[in-house]
């Protein structure tokens, strides 16, 4: 066991660990480009990578406590300024593999009133209100965002509530929450005689105006673009008017291969024998949703890094004016 410790707890283990590690990422970044992320997939479910970093880290603390003995015999006041720039990259080190492999997170497509209940979490939270960062008629000109500010959500748990946005994250009780992804739920109905054979909203991605969404209402592929309901000039701009309460849209209907519909909802969809119609669409979000206990660990490595580079620094600059004086001297 002496031996074993003796050979890992030495610089050759630690520099061919290194070694190995930007081989990989060389050869890898080469050929598929993803080797940071095939790494960070290899960390959570590869048990030899998972064996190899751990024995980088006990390798990496051995050597810095046989080193910190050597540094510690010159002084404490010297050894406290050496040891926190490695001590903080250990940290970050260590929370980089346990952030690998405690993260969990979910993306959750909810409207209003919808539950958010992350796959971790006891009790759902509620989606109470969506602020969209539109107005219910849009003016859209080429060119141009339709954009202003970002979706805003309020999410009510156990009588308090939290504004989520886009960025930066919203920590509800030690989760995280933030908005990825942003649009409208056309409400449709598609009929067979009297039978309603679906019935539902649908989260599409027709935002912004020219965005084609599709759906699924089987043995039905349904694509759809928001219509404009007019266009308007002023000068040489051109704008197209869009409806967000109650817009039209232009439909295309597929089975199979062959296209069973294409026209405009104004004039009514009907195919095979069956009609589909839309009703006020609804606003929709996609949440991700993430839980990182090593979160802390992450952001004390941080810190301690980033105090260690100035402590170093310092100590450098000490030791050139001790040199100097000593020259003179």
């Amino acid at each position: 066991m002496k031996g074993l410790l003796r050979f890992i707890s030495g610089k050759g283990f630690l520099l061919w660990l290194i070694m190995g590690w930007i081989l990989f990422y060389v050869t890898l970044a080469v050929w598929s480009k993803e080797a940071f992320a095939r790494f960070v997939g290899w960390l959570d479910n590869n048990p030899l990578v998972q064996v190899l970093y751990v024995l980088f880290l006990i390798s990496g603390v051995l050597n810095l406590v046989r080193v910190s003995r050597e540094v510690l015999r010159r002084g404490v006041a010297r050894f406290v300024m050496w040891v926190l720039l490695p001590a903080g990259i250990l940290m970050l080190l260590v929370g980089f593999f346990l952030s690998a492999n405690l993260r969990q997170f979910d993306w959750i497509i909810a409207g209003e009133g919808d539950a958010l209940k992350p796959r971790w979490q006891e009790h759902p939270y509620v989606l109470s209100e969506i602020k969209p960062p539109l107005k219910d008629e849009l003016f859209a000109v080429e060119g141009e965002s339709v954009f202003k500010y970002e979706p805003k959500v309020t999410v009510s748990a156990d009588g308090e509530s939290f504004i989520v946005g886009v960025y930066p994250p919203t920590m509800i009780r030690g989760t995280y929450y933030h908005i990825l992804d942003f649009g409208l739920a056309p409400g449709i109905r598609l009929k067979e005689g009297n039978e309603v054979l679906h019935e539902r909203y649908v989260p599409v991605k027709i935002l912004p105006p020219g965005s084609e969404g599709v759906f699924e209402a089987s043995p039905y592929t349904v694509f759809l673009k928001i219509a404009p309901d007019r266009t308007v000039r002023k000068g040489i701009t051109k704008a197209k008017l869009y409806s967000l309460v109650s817009p039209a849209y232009e439909v295309r209907v597929v089975r199979g291969d062959e296209v069973v519909f294409e026209g405009s909802s104004r004039d009514g969809v009907l195919f095979d024998g069956r009609e589909l119609s839309f009703s006020e669409p609804a606003y929709w979000v996609r949440i991700e949703v993430v839980s990182n206990p090593a979160v802390n660990i992450l952001i004390a490595g941080v810190a301690v890094t980033g105090a260690g580079v100035l402590s170093m620094c310092l100590l450098v600059l000490f030791d050139i004016s001790s040199r100097r004086r000593r020259g003179q001297g």
